[in-house]
């Protein structure tokens, strides 16, 4: 099985695909997490990408999609796949669908994370990370034990440029504009699961298990 998890920036996108991985044993694949280990590896692709990741600039389309290819060809889809954040625009899909095809899967599931604008800003806004240790926390859902400093190495936390609530707001419009050829393309060969994303985090992944069936399959493959 082959599930696709979808969201604007704030909607739990990539929590749910964790959740998917550590319940059901799916291998998770975060194209984010793909690109931030090749400039860490300082593999050939990394090093091609790690000025626009420095800059905040887009990373071209050529290198995103022949490092998600590398990774693709090593996988067990047998065991099952979820791809958080991925594909977004038209010409992601059409390349996931051309690679995954190559090898002969498709994509089952296409889950959409749908949450409101002012809760999806106020998720992302409440956003706080380590610049030394690089821990993540939260001021509403995570926060520190000592107010805007990390607890394990006690540097002053900072906010993202881009989860001031501005900045998030133009990303999620975005995702919500360019993402909408890609779900109506999902919605027309049936396979797109909407899902409530302000739900509670519990919530939401017992709903996108109920919706892929993942259980059921689970059971037939394990």
């Amino acid at each position: 099985m082959v599930i696709v998890v979808i969201g604007a920036a704030g909607t739990g996108r990539h929590t749910q695909g964790y959740m998917l991985m550590r319940k059901w044993g799916l291998t998770h694949i975060a194209l984010r997490d793909l690109i931030y280990a090749a400039v860490e590896e300082d593999s050939d692709l990394g090093r091609e990408m790690a000025p626009d990741l420095e800059r905040g600039a887009k990373i071209p389309d050529k290198l995103v999609f022949e490092l998600l290819n590398r990774h693709l060809s090593k996988v067990n889809f047998d065991k099952g796949v979820v791809i958080n954040g991925f594909p977004v625009t038209m010409s992601q899909l059409t390349a996931l669908q051309s690679s995954l095809g190559n090898l002969g899967i498709k994509i089952d599931h296409a889950v959409l994370l749908e949450v409101p604008l002012d809760e999806s800003i106020r998720r992302l806004s409440g956003r706080r990370n380590c610049p030394s240790c690089h821990v993540g926390y939260h001021t509403a859902y995570k926060p520190p034990s000592v107010d805007g400093y990390c607890d394990d190495c006690h540097k002053m936390l900072i906010q993202d440029e881009e989860d001031r609530p501005e900045i998030a707001q133009k990303r999620i419009e975005w995702f919500q504009e360019t993402s909408a050829p890609v779900v109506e393309s999902f919605e027309k060969s049936k396979i797109l699961r909407r899902v409530n994303g302000a739900l509670s985090v519990e919530a939401v992944f017992r709903t996108i298990s109920e919706k892929t069936g993942i259980e059921k399959w689970f059971a037939a493959n394990n």
